[in-house]
């Protein structure tokens, strides 16, 4: 496997929206935890991988972990239920300043082929309230989301693209073809304008096999007259390194 996951610090304080959170009455601020990598790609003969999880409040945290098949389907993101890996422990308690280690391993008996994408959830859960407190107020609470890959050495992307234009907007098709994912790291458009950025983030970032997503860039994007040349560029300096010339299609 070939993406390359870096740390990732999260910090949640009542400011912080940006992350999925649950609140719950509670005194206690809510904890910083850094994650690493932020990303599990294990290839085949290989069944296991770690990620660890390092406390960085100043007061023990408890987390859960769960682990999800991730699909895309029409488009959209599907998680399912999955017996074909697990993580170990499904619950920890990770004390101040701790740093704490997950282990998700595949436990289906038949072999991968080509690759396999799951979903790992981590859940900060709430301290225990004391009644006698009398505290009050509202906790934000962290879920992480990272990928996981299984997969065999042989596994590639084969992706196919469309361009065209629609209410000032360049738009993208991707669709893989291939037996393992597509990362899409500076997701851009080349064409007689200039370069014009493509937006892929979070899980959309990621183009599963036998998947097919579309993008978009913001709008003020040029309006290419239908078979203009362009070039689409993504995952540069990778081995999965995108340059792919094609014209610009009808919506």
């Amino acid at each position: 496997m070939r993406d390359i996951f870096n740390k990732l610090t999260i910090q949640l304080a009542a400011a912080s929206v940006a992350l999925l959170s649950l609140g719950v009455p509670s005194a206690a601020g809510a904890a910083s935890i850094t994650i690493t990598p932020v990303g599990v790609a294990v290839t085949a003969p290989d069944k296991a991988g770690n990620v660890s999880l390092i406390n960085n409040s100043d007061a023990a945290t408890r987390v859960q972990i769960r682990i999800f098949r991730w699909k895309q389907v029409d488009g959209k993101e599907v998680l399912e239920p999955t017996r074909d890996v697990v993580a170990s422990p499904p619950v920890a308690s990770i004390p101040s300043g701790a740093k704490y280690t997950l282990r998700l391993a595949r436990v289906a008996v038949a072999a991968v082929s080509g690759e396999e994408s799951y979903r790992l959830i981590i859940d900060e859960l709430p301290p225990p309230i004391d009644p006698k407190s009398g505290a009050s107020g509202v906790q934000l609470l962290l879920r992480a989301s990272i990928p996981a890959f299984f997969g065999t050495k042989d596994a590639r992307p084969d992706v196919e693209w469309r361009v065209w234009n629609a209410g000032g907007k360049l738009h993208v098709t991707a669709t893989n073809k291939g037996s393992r994912h597509l990362k899409l790291t500076e997701f851009a458009i080349e064409g007689p304008s200039g370069t014009t950025k493509i937006i892929a983030t979070g899980s959309n970032a990621y183009v599963l096999p036998g998947s097919s997503l579309s993008y978009e860039s913001a709008e003020g994007a040029p309006d290419y007259p239908i078979g203009t040349g362009v070039t689409v560029t993504a995952a540069k300096g990778s081995p999965d390194a995108v340059r792919a010339m094609l014209t610009v299609t009808a919506p």
